[in-house]
């Protein structure tokens, strides 16, 4: 600005640089996973007419984008998982929803 460099000696600076080809992949909130088994799992909800339950599905963790985190497994775009509460679950567990969050990560 003005021919004054806008970094100077001792200054830090933050790019973020696109590397690599783009990609779809499944991100969810680091909140959805259930650490401290062999695998990380997250909760799935499955709606049926008897009631409300979920399913453990065992994930494989990828690249980290704040509080975002991709997911390979059985959750496909669209699937509602556990949040808040996730940790107390157990597979096949009835669960009424409170409240319904559609967060997307910042680009």
């Amino acid at each position: 600005v003005g021919g004054v460099p806008l970094l100077k000696p001792g200054m830090l600076g933050r790019a973020h640089l696109a590397v690599g080809s783009n990609r779809d992949m499944i991100l969810l909130s680091r909140d959805a996973l259930v650490l401290g088994g062999t695998q990380p799992v997250v909760y799935k909800i499955i709606k049926r007419e008897t009631g409300t339950t979920v399913v453990p599905v065992l994930v494989e963790l990828g690249v980290n984008f704040g509080d975002w985190i991709e997911v390979k497994g059985e959750v496909a775009d669209g699937d509602q998982v556990v949040v808040v509460g996730n940790e107390r679950l157990r597979p096949n567990a009835e669960v009424k929803i409170i409240e319904t969050r559609n967060d997307r990560p910042k680009q």
